[in-house]
């Protein structure tokens, strides 16, 4: 589970152009804006908040109220803040603290889900079967320990498509249309349903019997749309065996596409990977075709490698900080009629 808020040391502090009050701390992977009057230093124990976090409802948050405690990136001084530091002193008096110590629950933190109409989505019949993993990945830029773990390998670049979760899973003959969370009754009004529809994948499921087949879908009305499609759209990222759990390669998972007529996310094969963490972020950069700065990269080996870190298969996502500054949308939103 994502550690919203964890216990992390500050690693590096720069200073700011044109700023005697501003400095700039790295914190994991990312860079947090601080006031110098806070005197943070290099090795410090800092209570960090992750992007996308709510944070509780204190006085010491409050000048996030506005904005509902939800924790966005940031434009300071003409730098990137990512995330919240903060000292340790609102945590509870006893507690021994550790670097990586999670205090997300101790804080009350929640995570800001992004969320399309209910309507879109469909009623639920019960819970994302647990036969495959629900689609998320590992931010690089919260766990550097990973970037030992890529060194060297050959590697496909996958661009993150922003859009809805779907999966769609036969096993021993039972089928599930799903989205994040839930599998969801069959209904016209659900896009994971017209999508079931729009790409045969009755079909599919009739020649392949234990396959768990997971997307972003994609269009109009999803997500402010960023890749700017006329029409709804699926773009399959990951397919597995439910019977061996075994993962697709990024080639056998293009072969599969062509030949059941399904989209896949762009990929870059065969990438060696010898980057450090400022390159790999500056790797994630990058287009949609519509112009739009896109979410970022996922990075998976050519050949499916388990990591006792994630206790999954090896895979992480590499967030682009154009998409994360959000100016993107202001400028769409200035040349739409």
């Amino acid at each position: 589970m994502r550690k919203l808020a964890s216990m992390q040391k500050i690693t590096a502090i720069n200073d700011i152009e044109n700023s005697d009050a501003l400095a700039v701390v790295t914190v994991l992977g990312w860079k947090v804006v601080v006031r110098r009057a806070d005197n943070y230093h290099v090795g410090d124990l800092v209570i960090y908040f992750e992007l996308d976090s709510i944070l509780p409802d204190l006085p010491e948050f409050n000048f996030l109220a506005k904005s509902n405690y939800i924790l966005k990136s940031a434009r300071l001084r003409g730098q990137l803040s990512q995330g919240l530091v903060w000292k340790p002193d609102i945590l509870p008096d006893g507690l021994k603290l550790a670097e990586g110590m999670d205090v997300t629950g101790i804080l009350g933190v929640r995570k800001h889900e992004e969320e399309i109409p209910i309507e879109m989505v469909g009623k639920s019949k019960g819970f994302h079967p647990k036969i495959i993993r629900k689609a998320g990945e590992v931010r690089l830029q919260s766990s550097p320990e990973l970037l030992a773990k890529f060194q060297g390998l050959l590697v496909a670049e996958t661009t993150k498509i922003e859009g809805e979760s779907a999966s769609y899973i036969q096993h021993e003959d039972k089928l599930d249309v799903c989205s994040h969370t839930h599998s969801l009754l069959e209904s016209p009004d659900s896009i994971h349903w017209q999508m079931y529809h729009k790409y045969n994948f009755s079909t599919i499921f009739s020649i392949h019997k234990n396959i768990g087949i997971q997307a972003e879908i994609a269009g109009p009305g999803i997500f402010g749309n960023p890749l700017e499609l006329k029409e709804t759209e699926l773009f399959v990222f990951r397919i597995t065996d439910t019977v061996t759990q075994r993962r697709f390669t990024p080639v056998e998972i293009i072969e599969f596409c062509q030949s059941h007529g399904l989209q896949h996310v762009p990929m870059t094969l065969n990438v060696r990977f010898d980057f450090t963490m400022e390159e790999a972020i500056e790797r994630a950069k990058g287009e949609y075709l519509s112009g739009n700065p896109r979410e970022g990269i996922v990075i998976v080996p050519m050949e499916p490698t388990y990591s006792e870190v994630l206790c999954d298969w090896l895979s992480v996502k590499v967030i682009n900080n154009e998409y994360l500054d959000g100016a993107w949308k202001k400028n769409r939103n200035r040349r739409s009629p």
